[in-house]
């Protein structure tokens, strides 16, 4: 009779513990979503940028799977979405809000030969920028 209570009873508080631990968050997120909303309307911030910013806090990776919450979307109305979080913390309707990272690219400057002397005149034979731009008049001619 000891090991069946002990074993009824170690499972019953594992039951109670996790539906505890779900109304504590549920209860943490619906106050921080009141905060985030009133900060939103009081000091002019975008509530999309203050909902981003509240996801990372978590240090939630875009690219892995989010832990459980509500989503980070906004309603039409202007205020967040209360559905449950399913890909990268929006749900099914508002997964067209996903922030989209932008890859940044290194831009190559190439060396630009320049004009040595002062306008006017227009060209000088001993300028070395005025010489190229001549080569290519005279490839063009003789074309």
């Amino acid at each position: 009779m000891g090991k069946l209570y002990d074993l009824i009873f170690s499972s019953l508080q594992t039951i109670i513990e996790e539906k505890l631990e779900k109304e504590v968050n549920k209860q943490v997120e619906s106050r921080l979503t009141k905060y985030i909303e009133y900060v939103s309307q009081t000091y002019d911030v975008s509530l999309k940028l203050l909902l981003r910013d509240f996801q990372n806090l978590d240090e939630l990776n875009t690219t892995s799977i989010p832990k459980p919450g509500i989503c980070m979307g906004i309603k039409v109305n202007g205020g967040r979405c209360s559905r449950r979080a399913i890909n990268k913390g929006y749900c099914k309707t508002h997964q067209n809000q996903i922030p989209v990272k932008t890859v940044k690219k290194e831009i190559e400057m190439k060396e630009m030969v320049k004009h040595t002397h002062t306008f006017p005149p227009m060209y000088d034979p001993d300028c070395p920028a005025c010489n190229k731009t001549e080569s290519k008049k005279k490839l063009l001619i003789e074309l």
